[in-house]
C-alpha cells in the first residue's frame, strides 16, 4: 500500500462533538468516497484537542493547517479547496504550523 498524501484528523470531544463533529465526520468520509480519495487520503476521529472554545477542529496533515468552527457547510470546501486544489481555506484558518 502507497503512504497517504493527506491525513485529516477530527476532533470528535465532548464539546466538538455537540457542535456536529461526527456529522463533519461522517460528511468528510463520504466526500471522499465520492471523489475516489479514500486511497490517498486517511481520515481519522481523534480525542481531544484542547481546543474546545474553537471547536469543531479539523486539522489537514502533512500541511500542518488547523481548521476551526468547522460547520457542515464548509466540508465539501475543505475536499475541494484544500484536499485537491491544495489551497488553504483562510475564513476558517485556526492557525498553521511551520
Amino acid at each position: 500500500m502507497k503512504p497517504y498524501r493527506k491525513h485529516v484528523l477530527v476532533c470528535s470531544s465532548s464539546d466538538c462533538a455537540q457542535y456536529g463533529a461526527e456529522d463533519i465526520l461522517d460528511l468528510l468520509g463520504q466526500g471522499l468516497r465520492e471523489r475516489g480519495l479514500q486511497q490517498e487520503i486517511k481520515l481519522t476521529k481523534t480525542g481531544c484537542l484542547k481546543e474546545c472554545e474553537d471547536g469543531p477542529i479539523v486539522i489537514v496533515y502533512p500541511d500542518g493547517v488547523w481548521y476551526s468552527r468547522v460547520a457542515i457547510e464548509d466540508v465539501d470546501d475543505i475536499i475541494d479547496e484544500h484536499l485537491v486544489n491544495e489551497r488553504v481555506l483562510s475564513r476558517l484558518l485556526h492557525h498553521r504550523m511551520n
